[in-house]
C-alpha cells in the first residue's frame, strides 16, 4: 500500500532512496545537495515521500515560484508502479478545460 507523507529531516530511508537514485543514474536525486534539499525548505517549500510499506519509492519537492508554486521539483520514483485511479468524477471537469491547454 502506498502512503505519501511530508518529510523535513534526513532519515535512513531517505539515505537509501538517494543511494538507489545514484545507482540508477538520477543525478539530481543522488545527494541532498543536488536535490537542493535545504534550499527548498529554506524558501518555504516542502518535500513529500511516497512509501511502499516502509520503503521510500518516490520523493518530490514543492516550493513557492513566482505567483504560485512549483510542484514535482526534483521528483523521481524508483522503478515502475502500477497505480489505478478512479477518475470518473473528474473527467467532466477536465474535459471542459482541455481545449484551453
Amino acid at each position: 500500500m502506498y502512503i505519501t507523507k511530508s518529510i523535513t529531516q534526513r532519515s535512513p530511508g531517505l539515505d537509501d532512496y538517494i543511494t538507489q537514485c545514484g545507482l540508477l543514474g538520477f543525478k539530481n536525486n543522488s545527494s541532498l545537495k543536488l536535490m537542493k534539499w535545504n534550499w527548498c525548505l529554506n524558501i518555504g517549500g516542502t518535500w513529500h515521500a511516497t512509501y511502499d510499506n516502509q520503503t521510500i519509492v518516490s520523493v518530490t519537492g514543492i516550493h513557492p515560484f513566482k505567483d504560485g508554486y512549483r510542484a514535482l521539483f526534483r521528483g523521481a520514483q524508483l522503478g515502475q508502479r502500477m497505480v489505478l485511479i478512479d477518475i470518473r468524477c473528474k473527467v467532466g471537469e477536465y474535459m471542459t478545460i482541455y481545449p484551453y491547454k
